[in-house]
């Protein structure tokens, strides 16, 4: 009777309800509490009562600082062997629902699939050139904002070539473009700015920063990525290239499971998978499931944040707080993630880098090295000759401590002369002996450190596990309190039909295909936000990593809209949408 002072009606009015459980009703016990279900009929030895009233490791100890006597305790495995009969009934506590339901989240602006508004009608046709300028200019004089003037030519230049390239303009280009007065002078400055290399850097690095891209690991070992440039520089190439961002996504996501028609594309596919293999890793945990479930979280938080504007992650302990995303929707795209391997060149037990953990690559071009044979014989090479330097670095430096000792002594009082100086004439000879070795030793390493093989073709990618397994859902997160088994699979909150992962799949493509799926109402908001917001300093929505019910609500919605539709129907290009 003592634990229904925690786990009743009455605790729950009386603000001493625990771990949402209630034991005064038969309703209550069946439904069980924050842990999950505390009973499997006809099943006491995977039954959390049992466990729990028998201080079983891994399981809450209840009654807490005390153990129930045996007798009690068998009674309750006979009771639940039985099928657990309770005659009880009453009012249960339960408890009050925290966050949207799916219905409520698919009423929510963000979760409805932008459509294009009517463009606004303005008088000051003189400003407002174009739609996105209507709806700004209306904007403005629903709050009696005048616009400012426009910038001289040479103020224009400079903001165009910092915002598009990151890099003061070129002063041919500015001169050609201050000198120029014909209606489209403008238009031809700015594509040539998207034009030059240096767009797909500043670009680029927008896109890496949100892919949490470095060049190491940080966290408590802060270890070398040596492939991570391969990513970086397929992330360069693509915004210079003007790929499709519902490609640049797809290839991220899956580029491994998608069509190739060359081996220079696969390989290209492959590397776009890097996505999923950066991030920091926790190397020094000890636990590999633990290790493998915070991978998984730090995927799904990337795929959330960077994509969607979610916070996806806060669904792994519990149901979202606040926004329409249960832990079952997290634990359906876990198992996606957990039927994938990312390969970042470390494996879950050491730090050792090893060809195992990276995807090999097509040999490109002549000469390139398929493993790392020929680079291990270099190095052996390396360290043979580097060794050899520094003995006959070692070697010569002992003469000369030598040397200096006996023209130390040549100076003292009643030194013998003679012999001393013959000492020196002999040491001399020696030196310049030594002098001759180590020139030639650090020529002959000089010479062997130009010879460096070309890198192996590796790169940090991932794919799908030849066994695709779903994911059981981790009551409160814990490796160790496991619950039921979720269908691979998608966000519920989405209105349009989930897409059936096959059997055999790990669910990557259809999570790719899913993110561009143009009824998605998210993808492409998220992304015109993040342009508007390097553009202009902040977003449209303020908080870019966040479109869910704790983030800002647009400023201007029927202009992020019409931006979300526009950049769809114009095939995704990120530089004409810029």
């Amino acid at each position: 009777s003592d634990r229904l002072s925690c786990h009743s009606a009455e605790a729950a009015k009386a603000g001493k309800w625990k771990a949402s459980l209630a034991l005064d009703n038969r309703e209550g016990v069946l439904r069980g509490g924050e842990s999950g279900p505390i009973i499997n009929s006809g099943k006491p030895a995977e039954s959390l009562l049992l466990k729990t009233l028998s201080h079983a490791p891994g399981a809450p100890a209840m009654p807490p600082g005390r153990k129930l006597p045996a007798a009690v305790i068998a009674d309750f495995e006979a009771w639940i062997g039985m099928g657990a009969p309770d005659p009880r009934t009453g009012e249960a506590a339960f408890a009050k629902k925290k966050g949207m339901s799916l219905e409520e989240g698919r009423r929510f602006w963000s979760f409805i699939p932008p459509v294009a508004a009517a463009i606004p009608e303005v008088k000051d046709s003189a400003w407002a050139f174009g739609p996105i300028d209507k709806f700004v200019q209306s904007a403005r004089k629903a709050k009696g904002i005048r616009s400012a003037g426009d910038a001289d030519a040479e103020t224009m230049a400079r903001r165009l070539s910092f915002d598009l390239t990151g890099l003061p303009p070129d002063q041919t280009w500015l001169a050609e473009f201050v000198t120029d007065r014909s209606a489209r002078a403008y238009e031809r400055l700015v594509d040539r700015l998207l034009a030059s290399p240096g767009f797909g850097e500043k670009w680029g690095r927008h896109w890496l920063d949100a892919a949490r891209y470095a060049d190491s690991n940080g966290r408590d070992r802060n270890i070398f990525w040596f492939h991570a440039w391969r990513y970086r520089e397929y992330v360069i190439e693509a915004f210079n290239n003007d790929l499709p961002y519902n490609r640049f996504l797809r290839e991220q996501i899956a580029g491994d499971l998608l069509p190739a028609s060359t081996a220079t594309e696969a390989d290209r596919q492959r590397v776009a998978t890097g996505f999923l293999a950066m991030g920091p890793k926790a190397f020094e945990e000890s636990k590999p499931e633990v290790f493998r479930m915070d991978m998984i979280d730090e995927q799904i938080d990337l795929i959330g944040r960077s994509l969607l504007g979610l916070s996806i992650g806060c669904a792994r302990c519990h149901d979202h707080k606040f926004d329409p995303l249960p832990t079952r929707d997290y634990y359906a795209m876990a198992g996606i993630f957990r039927s994938t391997q990312p390969q970042y060149g470390h494996g879950t037990r050491g730090i050792k880098a090893t060809a195992f953990h990276h995807t090999k690559l097509q040999p490109v071009g002549p000469g390139a090295v398929e493993l790392a044979k020929e680079g291990q014989e270099y190095l052996d090479k390396l360290q043979e000759l580097t060794l050899k330097q520094n003995t006959a670095r070692s070697d010569r430096y002992r003469v000369q401590r030598q040397l200096s000792d006996f023209k130390i002594r040549l100076e003292k009082p009643g030194a013998d002369i003679i012999n001393i100086r013959a000492e020196i004439d002999r040491l001399t000879g020696i030196l310049k002996t030594w002098d001759a070795t180590v020139k030639a030793a650090e020529e002959e390493l000089r010479d062997w450190q130009q010879r460096v093989p070309k890198m192996p073709g590796w790169a940090m990618a991932a794919h799908d596990l030849p066994s695709p397994e779903n994911c059981r859902i981790h009551v409160r997160g814990e490796v160790s309190n496991l619950g039921e088994v979720v269908p691979r699979g998608l966000l519920r909150v989405f209105p349009h039909e989930q897409r059936q992962i096959p059997g055999g799949s790990s669910g990557r493509l259809e999570l790719a295909h899913w993110i561009v799926d143009h009824r998605n109402p998210l993808t492409a908001r998220v992304q015109v936000n993040r342009v508007w917001q390097r553009l202009f300093g902040q977003g449209l929505v303020s908080t870019p990593d966040d479109f869910g019910v704790n983030g800002a609500r647009p400023s201007h919605p029927e202009l992020l809209d019409h931006l979300a539709v526009r950049f769809m129907s114009d095939g995704w290009s990120v530089k004409r949408l810029i």
